[in-house]
């Protein structure tokens, strides 16, 4: 599906050999911010969420068929302002982005939906098997993104009623092992457009392709 809304180039993500700082990025669009909507959509559509491709400002962004499994992982830990709230099974997968570096981009990614509420956490890192370290996050980095989508009662997504939070400060934690990709994030998030700030927390387990 095309989205209506333009995308600038992705900064490159950079990490260091004993920890990953993301650059700063002077971006007026946020790529993760895009990616779920299209999850979003894909999702309240009864597609399948996590399949899919499209195109924005030019450029094509694809997720492999199939997708890997989740690992028998168990369902995502995920913490706003201290409340703790079940998601489901995190899926990641590698996203073709020819434009970086490494030409590739890791996508960890997972969903709630709750009456009248969607949720959607995404977490990006370069290259297509992430590295193990601790990855800092600077004000205005662009490689994680929580979004809230107020649903209409027809079930699809009430234009009016969204929210997208990036991060402004703290670290994710990424563990390789054989495949298996665990994450643990503490980030305090502040909401696009208006001042409002939240503290993120996040445990996220899912298999490497």
């Amino acid at each position: 599906m095309k989205l209506r809304n333009g995308i600038y180039f992705l900064l490159l993500l950079i990490a260091c050999k004993d920890g990953g700082v993301v650059p700063n990025a002077a971006l007026q669009n946020d790529w993760v911010k895009q990616y779920n909507q299209q999850i979003a959509l894909n999702y309240v559509n009864g597609s399948a969420a996590k399949l899919f491709s499209f195109n924005t400002g030019g450029k094509q962004f694809t997720v492999p068929v199939p997708l890997p499994g989740t690992c028998n992982s168990p369902d995502s830990e995920v913490s706003i302002d201290g409340i703790a709230e079940r998601f489901e099974a995190a899926y990641c997968y590698t996203i073709d982005y020819p434009w970086s570096e490494d030409s590739y981009l890791y996508v960890i990614t997972t969903s709630r939906r709750e009456f009248n509420k969607l949720q959607i956490v995404t977490y990006t890192f370069p290259g297509k098997s992430p590295i193990s370290k601790t990855y800092s996050i600077n004000k205005f980095n662009l490689n994680a993104g929580y979004s809230v989508f107020g649903l209409n009662p027809d079930g699809s997504i009430n234009g009016m009623n969204q929210e997208y939070y990036y991060p402004v400060s703290g670290d994710v934690d990424l563990f390789n092992s054989f495949g298996a990709i665990n994450i643990i994030s503490n980030l305090t998030m502040e909401r696009r457009n208006i001042y409002k700030s939240i503290y993120l927390g996040s445990k996220l387990s899912c298999c490497s392709q």
